[in-house]
């Protein structure tokens, strides 16, 4: 849109524009860049678009950055990550409606004060059983996470208007989960989907 100075009264020469625009919208700007058919994702509105109530998310590398390997010591490094992790996408337009994380139960109050600190809201947050860094390590992390979404996405069966996604931080694990709960995965990452839409 192009703005005029406030001392210029006339408005009457106001042109719209956009990047993207569906070419089947029934409205659009006066001018724009692209033709974007839908169904499509764009990384800078995953988070915040019509898409938000169907998304399942995984934690560390979506919401924030992940953690490096040598701070991942069940100690006081990784306590110091998951209190002062740098964030990545903040959802604003929704709650995000499921939460699975490969975090320990025992993280759970830092977990959600960091959550709330930076005004994530959120329906559900399921994290990892384990007692311990060593016991989660033994387990099969997207079969982990495919189980919860399948469970979670039974409530969407009957429904057209989109199918529940999972975001995943690992693009070996977005396939992986993938496969497993026969679903459509995004790793904002690779820039990759499985499945199909």
């Amino acid at each position: 849109k192009i703005i005029r100075p406030i001392a210029e009264k006339n408005f009457q020469e106001t042109i719209f524009a956009a990047v993207y625009v569906n070419p089947e919208a029934c409205v659009k700007p006066d001018i724009w860049a692209v033709d974007l058919y839908w169904p499509h994702l764009l990384e800078w509105n995953l988070f915040n678009s019509i898409l938000s109530p169907f998304l399942a998310c995984d934690f560390d590398g979506i919401f924030c950055n992940d953690c490096l390997p040598e701070c991942d010591d069940d100690g006081d490094l990784y306590l110091d990550f998951i209190q002062n992790a740098s964030p990545l996408y903040l959802p604003r337009k929704s709650s995000v409606p499921l939460i699975v994380t490969a975090r320990i139960e025992k993280y759970r109050e830092e977990t959600e004060k960091w959550l709330n600190k930076y005004q994530i809201k959120y329906n559900k947050l399921i994290m990892h059983p384990a007692k311990t860094l060593q016991e989660r390590r033994k387990d099969n992390i997207c079969e982990y996470k495919a189980s919860h979404f399948k469970e979670w996405a039974k409530k969407f069966k009957n429904r057209s208007f989109a199918s529940p996604m999972f975001v995943e931080s690992d693009d070996i694990s977005a396939l992986g989960i993938s496969k497993i709960a026969n679903c459509y995965t995004l790793c904002p990452s690779s820039g990759k989907i499985y499945g199909s839409l």
